[in-house]
This record gives structure tokens, C-alpha cells and sequence, in this order.
């Protein structure tokens, strides 16, 4: 099946990021707001044809992240919250590791 732009149907909502860091031996796993969160909308035509990665046939968005200061976590959790237009939709937690020292060369 495909939409208006003749590529695979495609949903329109909006998108939740949130980055915080990560604490493996904690109850509590999710640390402290490292950055965001940041909303992203793909509701209207401009903005689906704005995120939308013709060579991935998926939406693609690029976050302003800051880089990180020497003190900040190397591990992070990352939740996307994704609310389609009829209101549908769970949040997914990822989890991301980088080695020590390369946090900060990694989002520049």
C-alpha cells in the first residue's frame, strides 16, 4: 500500500525524546535528565516530507543534543514516546553505552 507521496503508508502523530542517563545497579535505572525533551511533530504534508528518509522509508529526526560536560554519563536511556494522530501509542525505552572518554567526541 502507499500514501500520497507514491512510498510505504506512513503515520502521522508526534514524537517524544528524552535522554537521561543510565544506572545499571540502581532500582531505579533511569538517572538524572541529561537533555530534552524534545517534540517532534510529523502531522502536517511539510512536516512528514521534512522528516521523512527516502533511502531508510522512515522518519528521520535529528535532535539538538548539547554536548555533554567531562562529568556526564557515558551510559544513557533513551525514551521515545510516539502518539499517533488518533491518540495511540506507547512509549519505548532504549538503551545506549558508549566506552569512557568518547561521550562528548561522539555527539559533536
Amino acid at each position: 500500500m502507499q500514501d500520497s507521496f507514491g512510498e510505504p503508508t506512513r503515520a502521522k502523530g508526534a514524537v517524544m525524546f528524552e535522554l537521561d542517563g543510565y544506572r545499571p545497579q540502581n532500582p531505579e535505572q533511569r538517572g538524572y535528565r541529561v537533555a530534552g525533551p524534545w517534540r517532534m511533530d510529523v502531522r502536517t504534508v511539510a512536516e512528514q516530507q521534512e522528516a521523512w528518509n527516502r533511502a531508510t522509508r522512515a522518519y528521520t529526526f535529528r535532535l539538538p543534543m548539547p554536548v555533554p560536560a567531562a562529568a556526564a554519563p557515558t551510559r544513557w536511556e533513551v525514551t521515545v514516546a510516539v502518539r499517533l494522530a488518533d491518540g495511540t501509542g506507547d512509549p519505548i525505552s532504549v538503551r545506549l553505552a558508549l566506552p569512557p572518554n568518547t561521550a562528548s567526541q561522539q555527539l559533536q
